[in-house]
């Protein structure tokens, strides 16, 4: 094997395992079910999730809303079962969420507090029965796409 076909072979498995990590951390999954999935130790797969959140300009973010916001950059809206009615505010606080807001921002926004905004996420989450931020984020970007956002600009 030459020395191309080497590296070439390696820019392939590369890129499949690349996809694999980003298909799983859209997901929801944390970084140790990722490395026990792919057989990846648990720091390797945190240089693929850097990589990640730099290429999609969401470095910045806290941690929470890094992942949050990638899910909704890069998998695409799929519609969702659930039918839940959100209340206009609820419908702006998960817009902010698929925008990779804070819970800080959030109640910023509303001159409250963090855990103002975390009691209204407990809450979303109960009504459109999602589990964690990345699938309200993954919701909202589906079911909320073209309904008016209130004050969440950006």
């Amino acid at each position: 094997m030459t020395r191309y076909e080497f590296h070439r072979k390696k820019r392939i498995e590369t890129g499949r395992r690349e996809a694999e990590v980003l298909r799983l951390l859209v997901e929801g999954a944390t970084n140790a079910e990722i490395g026990a999935e792919l057989g990846m130790a648990p720091r390797t797969v945190k240089k693929y999730c850097a990589r990640f959140y730099r290429r999609h300009e969401v470095a910045h973010l806290p941690p929470a809303c890094k992942r949050s916001r990638l899910a909704v950059l890069v998998a695409p809206p799929e519609p969702s079962e659930t039918t839940a009615e959100l209340e206009p505010i609820e419908r702006i606080v998960a817009a902010s969420v698929t925008l990779g807001k804070t819970n800080a921002e959030i109640g910023a926004m509303f001159g409250r507090k963090r855990c103002w905004a975390v009691n209204l996420l407990r809450e979303i989450y109960l009504k459109t029965g999602m589990e964690n931020r990345t699938g309200l984020a993954m919701w909202a970007a589906a079911k909320l796409a073209g309904r008016p956002s209130g004050t969440c600009a950006g």
